[in-house]
C-alpha cells in the first residue's frame, strides 16, 4: 500500500524533511510542505507549531489543508494568509535591500515566534513586528487573514509587544483609546463627535489616510462613507461605511435616527498591512 496524502501529512507534522505522497500531490522540503507543486505553500513547521495557508486555491488544494488541520494540535495552529504572508516577506527583503533569493523557508529561519493565541501569532524578524491575526469585520466567505507590519515602539509608545493581545493594542490609535461607542471596519476606527455639520460636506467620499490628506487626490482607501468633510484637524464621516469585501458599518443604532451623529475617523497604526481577503493585496 502506497503512501497517502494523510500519511504524508502525518509524516511532515512528525519532523520528516522529506516526505512525498504515493500520488505526489503532497511533498515537503525541509520545512515547508506543498500541495501539488511549489507555487503553493500548505503548511510550513516551526518548531512545535504549524503555519497553515487558508487562501482557497482549489476544491483539492482544500481537502489537502483539512489533512493538516486535523492531524495538528489546535494549540499548534497558525492560520494564515500564505499570500499574505509572501508579500510581508518580499517587503521585508526588500526594505533590507537584500541580495539572491527572497524565500519564506529564509525568512523563517531568521524568525522568532513570540506569542500564539487561538490560530493568531506574534512574530518578529530581524527588527520587525509582525501580528498574523483576523479580521472579523469582513463579510462572510471572504479570508480573513491579515498580516501586519507593526510600527516601531518609538512610534507607538507603548513598548515592545510580547503577545497576541499586546500588538492587537500597539494599532489602536490613542484618539480612541478613552472613547465611548468606537465602532470599527477593517483599519479604521470611528468615534462620536459633537461637532456642527459644516457648510460644504461630500457624499460616497472614500476615506484618506491620514498622510494624504493634504493632496486629495491620494484615495489609497476603498472604506466610503456616505457623508465625509475634514478639517486642520482630521476627518469626520456619518451615516453608513461601505466596503467591498467588509460587511457594512452603520454609525447609528438602529431604527435610523432623524440626525446623524458626526464620527471621526482614524486609521490604526501600523507601518503595512496585507490581507488575504480577495487574492491579496494591501487593505
Amino acid at each position: 500500500m502506497g503512501v497517502t496524502n494523510r500519511d504524508a501529512v502525518r509524516a511532515f507534522l512528525a519532523g520528516s524533511v522529506s516526505v512525498r505522497a504515493s500520488s505526489g500531490t503532497i511533498f515537503s522540503d525541509g520545512d515547508v510542505l506543498y500541495s501539488y507543486g511549489k507555487h503553493w505553500i500548505l503548511a510550513i513547521r516551526h518548531g512545535r507549531y504549524v503555519f497553515i495557508n487558508n487562501d482557497y486555491y482549489s476544491a483539492t488544494t482544500a481537502k489537502h489543508r483539512s489533512h493538516v488541520i486535523n492531524e495538528t494540535p489546535s494549540y499548534m495552529r497558525i492560520h494564515v494568509s500564505m499570500s499574505a504572508l509572501e508579500r510581508a516577506v518580499m517587503d521585508g527583503f526588500l526594505r533590507r535591500k537584500s541580495t539572491g533569493n527572497w524565500t519564506m523557508d529564509l525568512m523563517m529561519e531568521e524568525t522568532v515566534l513570540l506569542d500564539v493565541s487561538e490560530g493568531e501569532a506574534l512574530i518578529n524578524w530581524g527588527e520587525d513586528y509582525y501580528l498574523i491575526g483576523h479580521d472579523d469585520t469582513l463579510k462572510d466567505g471572504f479570508n480573513t487573514s491579515f498580516v501586519a507590519l507593526l510600527s516601531k515602539p518609538s512610534m507607538t509608545k507603548r513598548g515592545v509587544p510580547h503577545t497576541v493581545e499586546e500588538a492587537y493594542n500597539t494599532m489602536v490609535p490613542f484618539e480612541v483609546t478613552d472613547k465611548g461607542d468606537v465602532k470599527r471596519q477593517g483599519e479604521w476606527f470611528f468615534y462620536p463627535m459633537n461637532i456642527s455639520t459644516p457648510a460644504f460636506t461630500q457624499e460616497n467620499r472614500a476615506l484618506v489616510s491620514m498622510g494624504e490628506l493634504e493632496d486629495l487626490d491620494e484615495e489609497d482607501s476603498r472604506h466610503v462613507a456616505s457623508e465625509w468633510f475634514r478639517d486642520d484637524d482630521g476627518q469626520y464621516v456619518r451615516g453608513i461605511i461601505k466596503h467591498p469585501e467588509h460587511r457594512q458599518l452603520k454609525l447609528y443604532d438602529p431604527p435610523k435616527p432623524k440626525k446623524l451623529q458626526w464620527y471621526a475617523a482614524v486609521e490604526a497604526m501600523r507601518e503595512n498591512s496585507w490581507s488575504g481577503s480577495a487574492g491579496g493585496g494591501v487593505d
